[in-house]
């Protein structure tokens, strides 16, 4: 993720060759952060929210949930307000409007939590088998994703709710087909949940293997008819969408069961690594507003947008990753810190009962 967003800001454009095989390589991997991503908190959401078994209204994970939602929601929209001054709303253009209402990974993510709890509501209330609810509700999210590219939603619904159903108004992660790998995560969570025992053997590895296959095979069988079939010519397009939307998940579930691999095989993990995940919502936003700006700052790439050499942009991603690390250990010291202050405040509170 930061990686990828910093090369993307330095690299100049006659660096970006299609016929490169570096480049179209870092390309294509680029493309896979944002599905990991969301399949990911899909995953882990899920398996937090439904490993205590308790009732819906009884669910501590919920009301969490909840405030998780609103609070990403809210940063996604103040990453994007399109002006310091709030007196000046009335004049902005309509592209600073456009830019502002467009959907990002944040309001995806948070909507992503917030469709997890609402579906888990209705299989709770009406006796409906999770796991199947989960899978028809990510199978239509992501087949129907190019369907829905083609209608203008702006044309019969307001414009800040337009904006979550495709791109058309400058969206970059719409509800289709985004929400889909969110949703597709929850369904390995609930899988997770329901068959913990899996963790520990070689049975789950193999499933995910299976399923990656079996979506490989149909991203192909799409590619196929996309471009063989002289009766659906007229439909390349909308079935190249769908042929990239099943191997991105085909991929995401291919890359899940090397991790489980790699989870079984190293004891260790890094502290560091840990830190990065602990912290990632902060890196998150701290690198973009870097990199991006904020109504209060210009950002790197609105003073030097794609004017560096390969080398440069991979050493500005080095900078980018070593300045992130940084940040994560001083936010670590500060909230232990912060704990070790408030623990001996409340020993110095505490009444002498000897």
């Amino acid at each position: 993720m930061i990686e990828g967003h910093t090369i993307d800001v330095f690299l100049a454009d006659k660096y970006r060759l299609p016929d490169s095989f570096i480049y179209k390589t870092w390309f294509e991997i680029r493309g896979m952060t944002a599905p990991i991503f969301m399949f990911t908190a899909g995953l882990v959401f899920t398996y937090l929210l439904m490993k205590n078994n308790l009732p819906f209204k009884q669910n501590p994970r919920v009301k969490k949930g909840l405030k998780r939602f609103g609070f990403l929601i809210f940063l996604g929209y103040l990453l994007r307000f399109p002006t310091a001054n709030i007196f000046n709303l009335a004049n902005l253009s309509e592209s600073k409007w456009l830019n502002f209402f467009a959907v990002d990974a944040l309001h995806l993510i948070g909507m992503g939590l917030l469709t997890i709890l609402f579906l888990k509501y209705l299989t709770e209330k009406f006796k409906l088998p999770e796991i199947t609810v989960f899978i028809f509700v990510s199978l239509t999210l992501l087949i129907f994703s190019p369907i829905t590219s083609l209608i203008n939603f702006a044309s019969f619904l307001p414009l800040p709710v337009a904006a979550y159903f495709n791109s058309q108004t400058g969206s970059l992660f719409p509800l289709f087909p985004w929400l889909g790998y969110v949703t597709s995560g929850a369904v390995l969570g609930i899988f997770l949940v329901r068959n913990n025992e899996l963790l520990a053997g070689s049975k789950l590895v193999k499933y995910l293997f299976i399923l990656s296959a079996g979506f490989f095979l149909l991203s192909y069988f799409i590619h196929f008819f996309a471009y063989k079939l002289f009766y659906l010519k007229e439909y390349t397009k909308l079935l190249l969408q769908a042929e990239l939307t099943t191997f991105r998940l085909s991929t995401v579930l291919f890359l899940s069961a090397v991790i489980f691999i790699i989870s079984r095989l190293i004891k260790n993990i890094p502290p560091i690594i840990l830190k990065f995940g602990r912290y990632s919502l902060s890196i998150y936003i701290v690198h973009l507003i870097i990199l991006y700006g904020s109504a209060v700052t210009l950002g790197i790439n609105n003073v030097y947008r794609h004017k560096s050499n390969p080398v440069v942009s991979v050493a500005a991603a080095l900078v980018m990753i070593f300045a992130m690390g940084k940040m994560t250990i001083l936010l670590d010291r500060f909230k232990s810190f912060k704990n070790r202050k408030q623990n001996s405040f409340i020993i110095k509170q505490a009444p002498d009962l000897r």
